[in-house]
């Protein structure tokens, strides 16, 4: 299951939302269907359950899109697997 960092903050933005991890210094900005995948890093969804998801509401964009958010997540340290 994947879980938020506990040192990351967030804000929501006009287009998203932007994380900070303040244990490392380290920023991302996330779109809108990054938003919606950080929104299910809460301990209780695995990257299968969150692919699901991700696939019922835009199944174009899930599958790349997913790897792509996760390895940026996992790189900052922003989420914990």
């Amino acid at each position: 299951m994947l879980k938020k960092n506990e040192a990351v903050m967030w804000a929501f933005t006009a287009n998203g939302i932007v994380l900070h991890n303040t244990a490392r210094a380290r920023f991302i900005e996330l779109d809108e269907v990054g938003e919606r995948i950080w929104s299910y890093v809460d301990g209780s969804h695995s990257a299968e359950q969150i692919l699901e998801k991700l696939r019922a509401l835009r199944p174009e964009l899930a599958e790349g899109t997913l790897d792509t958010v996760l390895a940026d997540l996992e790189g900052g340290e922003f989420i914990e697997p």
